[in-house]
């Protein structure tokens, strides 16, 4: 039926087929390229179509625009998945630059931190940043730089970072010291940092914040001071060395005219014994004085070259009495006229295993120290007293001084540490050195009346000793 429609339908029109075609085509133009205008003219020049004809060219456009719809629908898909494929590829471009540059920033031994906007909130951190103000990047992301650090206000950072956002101008400076305490001035949040501050852009190469970044040389700078520090002490330690010697050499040039003048008192005496002088002659008086100064001198001068000689050490069997007394003599030399009361409780069969010199060192000191914590007191009380605990001696200093405070107990016999306006901090350090070296310990305390109480000990003999002096010198 529908081929015979057909035959019969070509037959009718003949060469009105094409036309029929042509306006079909027309038709599918006018839809996929606007070709509207081009039908109407085709139409127009015709003669009237019929309906049967109509209904032909209609079917023959849908039929055919279906079919560009269909082509089109692909041709959309194909470019829909190229243009998804190249958007997922720059995707992950951007995110593996972004995860590179974060590793980088992560694992730079820089800090680096990004803030945004005009009133600077912490957008980004690295890990060297958290390292550095004591905090994690949860408390700092959101917050105001200001906020967080009030001391940057004080020391002009903030308007730095105003300055670097308007103008887009960089900024670095060295040496900064800054406190990253948030509510308080703490000493442990005291740092020093090179720091620069680059304007932060978006896209566009708009300024949208500030990007910081900088070194902490804080360790650094601490040990040029104490490079510093050190270098003043051993250029002091020198001069007292220098010194050392000098009173070494005065000693002995000392000790010559001083037995002079004390063989001349001597001679003096027994002429006027020859003379058959009165004990009560004041010129016999003199003389008595003149010679027991002289030899008193002489016997100081001793004790001091035999410290100031560098001897090698030597352990052997010791009186502690005699050191005490030895130390008294030439610790309290500069106290004639603030001399402090004296106390003495040791034995006088107590012995120690010990360098001489080198106990009487530290005995000078401990002594030195306690007359000079009393020269302001209105008591001045020395006790020296010294008691044997099994195989050790048990030796302490006491005065009645002010005491000490407990920061000042807690780092007593480190190297450098002292109380004093003018001292150098090595004494105790040196008497620690001695003591543990002969095996003892040495110790401070506050006394709960007031002063302080330094107290050491020595190993004693292991077997019975016969002394053959009983004074050093």
């Amino acid at each position: 039926m529908i081929d015979r429609g057909w035959a019969q339908f070509i037959a009718k029109r003949g060469e009105r087929v094409w036309i029929v075609v042509t306006g079909a085509l027309l038709t599918i133009l006018s839809i996929r390229y606007d070709g509207f205008e081009a039908l109407t003219t085709f139409s127009a020049a015709h003669e009237q179509w019929e309906l049967d004809e109509l209904l032909v060219i209609v079917f023959f456009a849908g039929l055919c625009a279906t079919a560009l719809l269909v082509l089109r629908a692909r041709d959309l898909r194909r470019e829909s998945a190229a243009r998804t494929a190249i958007e997922t590829a720059e995707r992950l471009r951007v995110e593996n630059d972004r995860d590179r540059l974060h590793n980088l920033f992560e694992q730079s031994p820089s800090f680096m931190a990004i803030s945004r906007g005009p009133e600077h909130r912490f957008e980004f951190v690295n890990s060297a940043y958290e390292a550095l103000v004591q905090r994690s990047r949860d408390r700092l992301i959101g917050r105001e730089v200001a906020e967080l650090f009030p001391s940057v206000l004080r020391i002009g950072i903030i308007p730095i970072m105003d300055e670097v956002y308007r103008t887009g101008v960089p900024y670095s400076a060295r040496r900064v010291r800054v406190n990253l305490s948030e509510h308080y001035e703490d000493p442990r949040f005291e740092r020093v940092v090179n720091w620069v501050a680059h304007p932060y852009r978006d896209a566009e190469g708009r300024i949208i914040g500030v990007f910081s970044e900088g070194t902490d040389i804080t360790d650094q700078v601490d040990a040029e001071d104490k490079v510093r520090r050190l270098t003043s002490e051993l250029i002091h330690v020198a001069r007292v060395s220098a010194m050392g010697t000098m009173a070494s050499t005065l000693a002995h040039e000392l000790n010559q005219p001083l037995t002079a003048i004390s063989n001349y008192a001597a001679t003096a005496e027994i002429v006027c014994k020859q003379r058959e002088a009165a004990q009560d002659d004041p010129i016999v008086g003199a003389l008595t004085a003149i010679k027991g100064a002289s030899l008193r001198a002489g016997d100081i001068i001793r004790r001091l070259r035999r410290m100031c000689a560098r001897e090698t050490a030597r352990t052997e069997v010791v009186r502690i009495v005699d050191l005490v007394d030895d130390a008294l003599k030439l610790g309290l030399i500069d106290f004639a006229e603030r001399q402090p009361e004296v106390k003495v409780s040791v034995p006088p069969s107590l012995l120690a295993l010990a360098d001489p010199i080198q106990i009487q060192q530290v005995l000078v000191n401990l002594v030195r120290n306690s007359a000079e914590a009393m020269a302001e007191s209105p008591t001045r009380m020395l006790r020296i007293a010294a008691t044997r605990i099994g195989n050790m001696v048990d030796i302490s200093v006491q005065d009645s001084g002010p005491g000490l405070s407990g920061d000042a107990l807690a780092r007593l016999f480190e190297p450098f540490t002292t109380t004093k306006a003018g001292g150098m901090g090595v004494g105790l350090s040196i008497s620690r050195t001695i003591i543990e070296a002969h095996g003892g310990r040495i110790s401070a305390h506050n006394e709960p009346e007031g002063g302080c109480t330094f107290r050491f000990s020595l190993r004693m003999p292991e077997a019975p000793a016969v002394l053959e002096t009983s004074r050093l010198g």
